[in-house]
């Protein structure tokens, strides 16, 4: 009669299945054409976008955070007068912190906010240091942290392509080799 709703037409399982639908490379096959194939690779990319984010914002703020609580001011004024020194002959006016730590091996900038040069907590000769300290400093004006939070970005972009990897890796080269030039 009108008006009315006839019953759900169902179907019985197939021999050998428990779910009553297809199996195995069929069951790829029905989902690939009820859910198109550029859906399911969207969903595959923004999965591995997802992931790779999530760790590599872990990653750093726990290297952050292990560096942030072994870091303590430089107390030498000997050093610090040719950190200064250094600062003004390069042309820095706002130079980033000057930190020691026990927990590199060898000076580095870190931080894109507030960035900072950590020197171990052992240094070599004074031209050793000044070399360092140019070197570093060099990174902080050329904007090299930056970029490369850009080029981590293209990796996490197109984190499936082995090329991001190694144009970030050749990116990181030419940065040293700028800065030792």
């Amino acid at each position: 009669p009108a008006g009315t709703l006839s019953p759900v037409p169902t179907s019985t399982p197939a021999a050998g299945s428990s779910s009553g639908g297809p199996t195995g490379f069929a069951a790829f096959s029905v989902l690939m054409r009820r859910a198109g194939w550029v859906n399911i690779l969207g969903f595959l990319w923004l999965a591995g976008a997802a992931i790779a984010l999530v760790l590599g914002i872990s990653r750093y703020l726990l290297l952050m955070h292990r560096l942030g609580r072994a870091c303590t001011p430089v107390p030498d004024a000997g050093l610090i007068a040719l950190y200064e020194d250094i600062c003004r002959e390069i042309g820095i006016r706002r130079p980033p912190r000057l930190m020691q730590s026990k927990k590199v091996a060898a000076p580095i900038l870190a931080g894109i906010l507030r960035s900072a040069i950590v020197l171990p907590q052992t240094s070599g000769s004074p031209q050793q240091t000044a070399f360092a300290l140019r070197h570093e400093l060099t990174h902080h004006r050329h904007g090299d942290l930056p970029f490369k939070l850009m080029m981590q970005a293209v990796c996490l972009l197109h984190w499936y392509n082995p090329l991001a990897y190694a144009l970030r890796r050749r990116f990181a080269a030419v940065c040293e080799e700028h800065c030792d030039a």
